[in-house]
Parts: C-alpha cells; structure tokens; sequence
C-alpha cells in the first residue's frame, strides 16, 4: 500500500499530477490495481502480479514499485507531512542496518517493533491523553541475540515500561547486557536466561532493579518477539560449528557453556546415527530430496569431527554446480547444516512448546505475537498456530507434539448447524499479511532475504 499526494496549488502541479498518472498507467502500475481518488491523495491499493498480453510482469508488488513511485510523486509534491500517517506506511528512507553490530544485525527492525507497540493497550494509551500516559507496558524479546531489536525497542518505549530480554545462550546474554547497560540502570531492561519454550515458567520469577517481583500472580506481556535465525555471531563463529564455510569443531549447540546441560552434539549425530537415522533428519528437518545418498556419504565417511569432515563427506555425492540450483553444493550443506541443528538443539518441540504453550500463557489479551522466519519449515508451524491455534496435533494415528512434522494437522474442530465453531476460541487473530523484507535491507544484509514476519494479536477467552 502506498500513496501519491497530489498539492492544488497551482496548474503547474496539477499538469505534472496528470501527466504522471497516465505514465504509470502505459507502465502497467495500475493495470490491476484498485484506485481510490481524492483531491489531496490518489490511493493505490490491491496490487497483484499479473502477465501483460506480452507475456511480461508488470509492476504489482508495492515493494517493488516503491522506487518508481517515490520517484513519481518527489515530481508530484514536495510536500509529505500532510499525513505522517500515510507516509509511514511509505516510508523506507533511514538506515536499515541502524541496530547492527559485528554481532549481529537485526533483520525487519522497523516492522517488528510497530507491530509490538501497536498492542492494544499501547494504542488506548496513544488515545487517552495526559491521563493515560503513566500506564506500564511490558514487552519480551525472547531471542534476545545481540540486542539489536531490544535496542530499536527501547528507543521506542516510554520510560516506566519495561522489556525483558532472554537468550538461553550466555555469551549472546551478556554482550546484549552490556550494550544495553544504560536501559538496565533506567530500569527499562531486564536481561533473563531463559530458552524460549519455558518463558511460561521462568517469567514468573523475573524481578525489576528493586528486587520485586514484576507479576504477583499470572504473568501478562504486551508482545512477545521471537526470532528464530541464528545470529550472524554464531554463523560467523567456527567453534561454535554452525557454518559450513568454516572449519571448525562440529558442535552446533546454541549453549556451549561449560555449565550446559546440552550434551548433543552435530558429530555425535553423524558418528552416532544409523542410516535410516540421518535420512529422517534430513528429510523432516532439512527438506532433503537426496536424503538416502547422503546419509550413506556420512557414514561412508565416518569419523566426523569438524564442520571439514561433515562437507568433504556430502560433496563426494554432490556436485558443486548443477543446473537446478538446489541441489547444488551450496544449498545442499545449508540444508544438511540446517537440519543437524535443528535436532541439536530440539527446535522442533522448543518451537511448539514456545507458540502453542508459551505464547498464549504469557501473551495478554491485545497483546502481540511478532514471530520472524528463516525457512518454511518455520514458517508453516507460525502459520498454523496463528491460524488454529490448537495445542494438540495429530499425525496419522499417533500424536505428534512437533509443529514442523508435514504429516501433523490440527485437531478436527466441532461446528453447529451454522457452522459456528464450538468450544473455546482461537487465542490469536492473525494481524495482516505475511511481510517480507525490503529491497534496501536484503542489500545491506543478505541474510533478510529469507526472513517472513507474522503478526497476530491475542484475543480474549471466554
């Protein structure tokens, strides 16, 4: 969504207003396009990617036709305060990589952080005036990471809120502490070492700067984040084993500390696991189409102690140029990498227990579910919970508590006569469309490309 001011003040700019509109319209912009016009704002809406006779895409994505249309209307008016409201939505201007560190560079900052303020509670508070301006909002970031959401949060927050941030890795914990000391002293933020799946417990003993304790009873948050990427710190670390371009020990736990309780490592995985072992790891987690041949490379090539070993072994069966790019070298280590992971450190059910236990426990009625993406796997699981948000799964004729199984479906839902759902209701609304991130920021940082943003709010129950 998008929008052109037209100013009409003058013929001049009147000629330039018409003369612009009927470019785009011989460009294709406006081919399938819904359009709403007033005298101050021309309002283009319901864009879709459609083929011209030609057989070329015209322009439909809002994303993408952002430039040509910022373009366009800095001819149109030079004017764009008339309604901040509209050009926030607009807006792409700023630094997207504002929050980065050598640690870690938060993806989709902007859209994360107006998703969480605008919780129901923050949107009374903007309407209620001086009176309402003493209300406390509470917000969890829970991958807290290198803290560079936390930090654009709390540029945001007003000063008697507060954000609690958890990571279950401590290294992660205490550089995000130190960057956001002066927000610790304010009281505004509060470090906590939790993982994600067990914020419905750990929460109820989080305490402020005073030592007391922030809930008496029920725990109640006004948005919760969670970005399920790992961080550009842990990627670009070779001990921590997590990337297959560096050599390095083939550990992969997000918890490497020495008082970890996490004792499974990636080499025990491969140096441990039948055959038929690796193909379900591979197939559930990464995706695999070439599962079988590569879970004989590993064991053929066993053992395995560093991220080397585990890539010699996969690029004796995989070529490293192939037509379809899939299953070239490349995006076959990602995916193999990716699915060891995901087992280490059982992202499968911590995913579950943190969206369909965690969240709506924790999450108050209003308040916001914000949920980043690095794979359709991922990205399936929010999906479902947004939408159904059922706790119990099924697969085939035994229970599956794993939101990633493919096989998994919700529960059959019981309807009346008239087809109103029976039972409690869904806990959440989903808040829009999935987003994407923007041109300007996948160029800055490669590693947004494959993010996707979920929103959902909570809704009351009965």
């Amino acid at each position: 969504m998008f929008y052109l001011h037209h100013n009409n003040r003058s013929h001049h700019n009147t000629a330039n207003f018409v003369f612009t509109i009927m470019i785009m319209m011989m460009m294709g912009l406006f081919g399938s396009s819904r359009m709403i016009i007033r005298s101050d704002v021309l309002h283009v809406v319901s864009f879709s990617c459609q083929r011209s006779s030609f057989g070329r895409n015209r322009v439909g994505n809002a994303v993408r036709s952002c430039n040509v249309v910022r373009f366009m209307s800095n001819t149109i008016s030079q004017d764009s305060s008339e309604d901040s409201s509209l050009s926030t939505s607009l807006s792409v201007d700023g630094d997207s990589q504002a929050f980065a560190t050598t640690y870690h560079a938060p993806v989709m900052f902007r859209e994360c952080i107006s998703a969480m303020l605008d919780c129901e509670r923050g949107r009374i508070r903007n309407t209620a005036g001086d009176e309402g301006q003493n209300e406390r909002l509470i917000f969890v970031d829970g991958t807290l990471g290198g803290g560079g959401h936390s930090k654009a949060m709390l540029e945001h927050m007003q000063s008697q809120d507060i954000l609690i941030g958890c990571d279950r890795d401590p290294v992660a914990l205490e550089t995000a502490s130190v960057r956001l000391r002066d927000y610790i002293e304010k009281g505004m933020f509060i470090p906590h070492r939790s993982n994600f799946r067990d914020l419905a417990s750990t929460l109820k003993n989080v305490c402020d700067r005073n030592g007391e304790k922030i809930w008496e009873e029920n725990v109640a948050v006004d948005g919760l984040l969670l970005d399920l990427g790992v961080s550009s710190h842990q990627i670009d670390s070779a001990s921590r084993g997590f990337s297959y371009s560096r050599s390095g020990p083939l550990d992969m736990r997000m918890d490497s500390s020495p008082t970890s309780t996490q004792s499974l490592k990636a080499s025990h995985i491969c140096n441990e696991y039948d055959e038929n072992s690796l193909v379900v790891v591979l197939k559930t987690y990464g995706d695999e189409p070439r599962a079988r041949k590569i879970a004989k490379a590993i064991i053929d090539h066993r053992p395995h102690e560093t991220t080397g070993d585990l890539v010699d072994a996969v690029s004796t069966v995989t070529p490293e140029f192939a037509k379809n790019r899939r299953i070239g070298r490349t995006a076959t280590l990602a995916r193999v990498f990716q699915a060891l992971r995901m087992v280490v450190n059982e992202e499968d059910t911590s995913l579950t227990d943190a969206l369909a236990v965690a969240a709506p426990s924790i999450v108050c009625p209003g308040g916001r579910l914000v949920v980043l993406t690095y794979h359709s796997l991922e990205d399936r699981a929010t999906k479902r919970v947004m939408k159904d948000g059922h706790e119990v799964w099924q697969a085939g004729s035994s229970s599956s508590r794993s939101l990633l199984d493919k096989k998994a479906r919700p529960m059959r839902i019981e309807k009346d006569l008239y087809g109103n759902e029976m039972g409690p209701p869904r806990p959440w609304k989903t808040i829009g469309k999935q987003q994407k991130a923007l041109d300007e920021e996948t160029k800055l940082n490669s590693r947004a490309r494959s993010a996707t943003l979920r929103v959902a709010e909570r809704q009351a129950s009965l």
